[in-house]
């Protein structure tokens, strides 16, 4: 059930990153948190990694999501 937990969490930390920075798009918010990444120049294959590693890394990202202005497509 931990695996569970650990998924359930990282939804609500996207759906609170959704909430808080509503002209991102869904794909942004993945880029920006982490779970999707690119090592060498191609996007990581992290496949296998269990969802307590991936909730770290979220953890470690959402610190940096201070800094991303909130109207991003507005001129």
């Amino acid at each position: 059930m931990e695996r569970l937990k650990n998924n359930q969490e990282i939804l609500q930390i996207l759906n609170d990153t959704a909430l808080k920075y509503p002209d991102m798009r869904f794909i942004q918010i993945l880029w920006a948190l982490g779970i999707i990444n690119k090592k060498d120049f191609l996007i990581e294959d992290r496949f296998y990694e269990e969802s307590e590693e991936t909730l770290q890394k979220i953890k470690q990202k959402q610190t940096e999501l201070t800094n991303i202005p909130t109207n991003l497509n507005k001129t």
